[in-house]
C-alpha cells in the first residue's frame, strides 16, 4: 500500500532521517518504534504530507503520493496526531463530522450518518456527542481524534502515539480496534509507539528506528532482541513470551 524508498530528511546541519526503506502493507498493523528523537513522528508527518522529504521517495499504490489532490489524498489516508488540542468551540460529535468532508458532495447523506454513529459507537465516544471537545481529558480527545480519522473510510491509518494519553483498559482495546481494522478492514495501519509489550503483542510487523535509520524489520521476535533494544534505546531489557503474551520489560539503563 506505502512504499517508502531512500527517504531522508534534514532540519537544518541535522539528519533526522537518512535512506529509509520500507513498505506499509494492507492488510496489517505496522508498529514504528524507536527511543524519543529517533525520528518516528517526522516520518509518519512525511506519510501524512504534513513535512517533505529531504530525499527519496513515498508511494501509495504505486502513484507517488505528491499525484494526489487534497480530497483524494485524504479519502486514502487519515492521520491522528500525538496531541489533540482541547482549545476549540466545536463538540465532540461537529469535531467527528469533519472527517466526512473528503467524501461531501454537499450536506450530510444518510450514508454520512451511518458512518458517523458506527465510529463513534465502536470507540465509545457516542454518549459524549454534545460535550464541547474542550470539556474532554486527554485520553477521550484522542479517542475522538481515532473517530473523526476513521469516519474518513481511508485505506491507510496512520498514528502517532496514539495510546500515550489512555489508561490501560483503553490502550488495550484501541490497540484491539486497530488490529481488527486492519485484518477485518484491509487498512494499512502505521503506530508510532512507545510501549514496546503493545506492539510485540499487537503488531503484524514491526520497524526499530535508532540513528536516523531502520534498525530492524519483521516479526517482533526477529525484531526486539536485548541486543536491538540496548542499541535503539541505551537500556538492558528482558524479552520473553507467556503464554503466547509477548512482553518486554526494562531492566536498567
Amino acid at each position: 500500500m506505502i512504499q517508502i524508498r531512500s527517504l531522508g530528511v534534514r532540519f537544518g546541519n541535522k539528519t533526522v532521517l537518512d535512506g529509509i526503506d520500507l513498505d506499509v502493507p494492507e492488510r496489517a498493523l505496522t508498529c514504528l518504534l524507536g527511543a524519543n528523537g529517533a525520528g518516528k513522528s517526522t516520518l509518519i508527518k512525511c506519510l501524512a504530507r504534513i513535512l517533505t522529504p529531504t530525499t527519496g521517495s513515498i508511494r501509495l499504490d504505486g502513484l507517488p503520493v505528491g499525484t494526489f489532490g487534497r480530497h483524494a489524498f485524504a479519502r486514502k489516508v487519515a492521520y491522528v496526531p500525538q496531541s489533540v488540542p482541547a482549545q476549540t468551540s466545536l463538540t465532540v460529535l461537529e469535531l467527528v463530522q469533519l472527517g466526512r468532508i473528503p467524501h461531501l458532495r454537499g450536506g450530510l447523506g444518510r450514508r454520512d450518518r451511518e458512518v458517523i454513529l458506527s465510529v463513534m459507537e465502536r470507540l465509545a465516544v457516542a454518549p459524549h456527542a454534545a460535550r464541547p471537545v474542550a470539556e474532554l481529558s486527554g485520553g477521550e480527545r484522542q479517542r475522538v481524534a481515532l473517530a473523526r480519522a476513521l469516519v474518513q473510510e481511508p485505506e491507510v491509518l496512520l498514528l502517532d502515539e496514539p495510546t500515550s494519553a489512555l489508561d490501560l483498559r483503553h490502550q488495550l482495546e484501541t490497540m484491539q480496534i486497530l488490529h481488527d481494522l486492519a485484518r477485518d478492514g484491509g487498512l494499512a495501519v502505521l503506530i508510532a509507539l512507545h510501549d514496546l509489550t503493545l506492539a510485540a503483542r499487537f503488531g503484524d510487523g514491526i520497524a526499530l528506528l535508532a540513528h536516523g535509520r531502520i534498525q530492524g524489520r519483521g516479526k517482533w521476535d526477529e525484531v526486539l532482541t536485548a541486543a536491538s533494544i540496548r542499541d535503539a534505546y541505551a537500556i538492558d531489557a528482558i524479552v520473553g513470551n507467556a503464554e503466547g503474551l509477548p512482553y518486554v520489560l526494562p531492566v536498567r539503563a
